[in-house]
């Protein structure tokens, strides 16, 4: 099956942005009958990245291998709050492309990894209400026991 995006108009392709545990949105053809008891997906990576070593949402960190000196293209929206490092230092990221982001690197194999910080105190803010938050429960727990 080959992965599409949006509407679904040739046979044998899956919604890329309807996957979650347990469902696929797939298109296949009128004339068959197929019943999938257990469907594996498996992701071919591009053959210059050889392994995605961290995935989260603020987070991304591959595993590159630059065929030859030149500009590694990240398809992700060029932002200020993208920091990138490869091989452990930090490195410039460039608006490529006039949307994405996008890095000089070596030839050669390279461990690069992407993180995303908000220039805004909101994570703070929630870390400290939610100790906070963990103080007062204690507190109030405390409390209760020596009312009894």
């Amino acid at each position: 099956m080959l992965p599409a995006q949006g509407l679904l108009n040739v046979p044998y392709t899956y919604d890329v942005q309807n996957v979650r545990v347990g469902w696929m949105t797939v298109l296949l053809p009128v004339e068959e009958s197929i019943t999938f008891n257990n469907l594996d997906l498996k992701v071919k990576l591009p053959d210059y990245i050889s392994d995605v070593w961290r995935n989260e949402h603020d987070h991304l960190g591959i595993t590159f291998n630059a065929p030859s000196d030149g500009w590694m293209v990240l398809h992700y929206p060029y932002d200020l709050k993208w920091h990138l490092t490869v091989d452990g230092k930090p490195a410039a990221l460039y608006r490529v492309n006039q949307y994405f982001m996008g890095a000089p690197v070596s030839k050669g194999g390279h461990k690069v990894l992407l993180n995303y910080w908000p220039d805004t105190p909101l994570r703070w803010l929630l870390s400290i209400s939610m100790v906070l938050t963990v103080v007062v429960f204690e507190g109030l727990i405390i409390y209760a026991f020596r009312q009894l």
